[in-house]
């Protein structure tokens, strides 16, 4: 009690109080010299005529106490550095984060941030990792064998018809598979990627939703989809044209993905306030609205199959949310429900 009492004293002593490194030294160099000032009380006060045996006993008394009083406050300064130790070795030894301490204003403080943010942000790219390798054996490794079956299948078939349809197959799988790795590949970029101000410009939107289409146009094809465009042609946004193409483009993939053949998508712009807002609504098969946000979380595990048995990866809205944001934007999500089509939203500012 008596030395937290002390380290407490010491931390409402203005010049020591937001420095670990402070209160180290002066409780050091008191330690040090209060033996000392012993021996100059003594020669001070001679007259008294002490005995030397008296005065030995008590100089070394006094170094005695000054020393453990020293170690154990010094103990008191240095357990920051305990704490995060132990921190570190409980999370290498068996994976479990834990909480340190929030009160301190200190060195010491800024070491607990740094520690948590730190075994925080390994944790999250371990947890990431894993759940990455967990991705690529399962949807690479049963396409692959799929292909495998279908090159056996190929070498036994001699009807060219028969061989035509196997290789539009085998052409389908892997663009999609390529299409997957791709989406790998941009993550991992994504995850430490900033966008630089010179590495934007000024794009109509009308501009970038041209080019996210033409990119879709095998897919639009395949289920006969009627479009409504109800774009302002003067609308322009300061965005990495590629990127902010790609982000636009998975949304339009998706609404695709899950409409029905023959039903229509709407896209559309308008300004609100400072922000610009584009829209992308469908048809198809929607979603329970408690999800709205999941479905933008990495590997989501509300992903659904296509209207015509399309895959979902997980990953597309995933990285156009990243996208967004670090334009400093954001997409929201809404349906009325599963079977009554969805709605996303780019909001950006001016």
């Amino acid at each position: 009690m008596l030395i937290r009492a002390l380290f407490k004293f010491l931390s409402q002593i203005k010049f020591l109080a937001k420095s670990e490194v402070r209160k180290f030294l002066f409780v050091a160099v008191l330690g040090i010299n209060f033996p000392l000032v012993g021996l100059l009380v003594f020669f001070l006060y001679e007259h008294l005529r002490f005995g030397e045996i008296y005065i030995f006993l008590t100089v070394t008394f006094s170094i005695l106490v000054s020393t453990t009083i020293t170690v154990l406050i010094l103990k008191q300064l240095l357990e920051p550095l305990v704490i995060a130790k132990d921190a570190l070795e409980i999370y290498l030894q068996k994976r479990q984060l834990i909480t340190l301490p929030t009160d301190y204003k200190n060195e010491a403080g800024v070491l607990f941030q740094n520690v948590q943010l730190t075994l925080e942000t390994l944790d999250k790219t371990l947890a990431d990792k894993k759940d990455l390798v967990t991705l690529l054996s399962h949807d690479v490794r049963a396409p692959l064998a799929q292909v495998i079956g279908m090159c056996n299948l190929i070498l036994l078939t001699e009807d060219p018809d028969e061989i035509t349809e196997y290789c539009t197959i085998l052409i389908t799988e892997m663009q999609n598979q390529l299409n997957f790795l791709e989406q790998v590949v941009k993550m991992n970029r994504l995850d430490s990627m900033e966008i630089a101000f010179e590495e934007r410009k000024q794009i109509q939107v009308s501009e970038l939703v041209d080019r996210a289409m033409h990119t879709l146009n095998v897919q639009n094809l395949e289920k006969d989809i009627s479009w409504v465009f109800d774009i302002q042609r003067n609308m322009v946004v300061n965005v990495n044209p590629h990127l902010f193409t790609q982000a636009i483009q998975n949304v339009i993939s998706n609404a695709i993905k899950f409409s029905h053949a023959k039903s229509t998508i709407t896209i559309k712009t308008r300004l609100e306030s400072n922000k610009k807002i584009i829209e992308i609504k469908d048809e198809g098969l929607g979603f329970k609205q408690d999800e709205s946000l999941k479905i933008f979380t990495r590997f989501t595990k509300y992903g659904k199959t296509g209207t015509k048995g399309e895959k979902s990866n997980g990953l597309g809205l995933y990285l156009t949310k990243n996208i967004v944001e670090r334009h400093h934007g954001r997409i929201e999500a809404f349906s009325d429900g599963p079977g009554l089509g969805a709605l996303f939203r780019f909001v950006m500012q001016d």
